[in-house]
């Protein structure tokens, strides 16, 4: 898992960036690969209901140094001998939504590979993200910033109207800020047909 992890983090230049201020502007710095080390923690029964989830949170509670990095961080929980529970984080900077399952794909074949002692086999990545990131600054220095501009001003521009909800009382002058709370029941069959319907959302 170490020897996949380092190769992870050698084949993407991202999980190796951080960003600096010079004269005024923030810079990409890639940095070589360098060693790397897989932090492993014990298990350590807190008595909680859910200690796997308390670590989880306890792991992104942690906050980013953008300038010193890394901007990733993989650590393990040893939950048995033959159990562990992998957390990888990384900094919306450098890797979002759509990032994230390439990340783990390349991770679980690289991985793969060093369980069955070969190396994957990866196709080489065409561009990394400071190739996309470049490409775009030059398409918006050659004028889409503008028709983008001119596209949102157009729609979005001027007063926007209130919105007007239906409600049983006129809007205050001055809004108040204070909420409140209702509570109500729920039967049996529609708590069951809520929980069925996340569960095929996936929620």
């Amino acid at each position: 898992l170490r020897a996949s992890c380092a190769a992870l983090v050698e084949r993407h230049e991202v999980l190796r960036t951080t960003f600096v201020e010079r004269d005024e502007q923030t810079v990409q710095v890639v940095h070589p690969a360098g060693d790397f080390s897989l932090h492993v923690d014990p298990w350590v029964d807190t008595g909680r209901k859910d200690p796997i989830s308390d670590y989880v949170q306890a792991q992104t509670a942690r906050p980013f140094d953008l300038q010193h990095g890394p901007l990733r961080r993989m650590s393990l929980l040893q939950v048995a001998e033959q159990e562990h529970v992998l957390v990888l984080r990384v900094h919306h900077i450098v890797a979002d939504g759509w990032s994230m399952p390439i990340l783990v794909n390349d991770l679980v074949q690289l991985y793969v590979g060093c369980t069955q002692g070969q190396a994957a086999t990866l196709p080489a990545l065409a561009i990394q993200y400071g190739d996309y990131a470049i490409w775009q600054r030059n398409w918006m220095d050659a004028g889409e910033r503008e028709r983008q501009l001119a596209y949102w001003l157009e729609k979005l521009g001027g007063e926007q109207p209130v919105l007007e909800l239906p409600a049983d009382r006129a809007r205050p002058t001055v809004p108040s800020g204070v909420g409140a709370r209702v509570a109500i029941d729920v039967s049996e069959a529609l708590l069951a047909a809520l929980k069925a319907l996340a569960q095929q959302q996936g929620v």
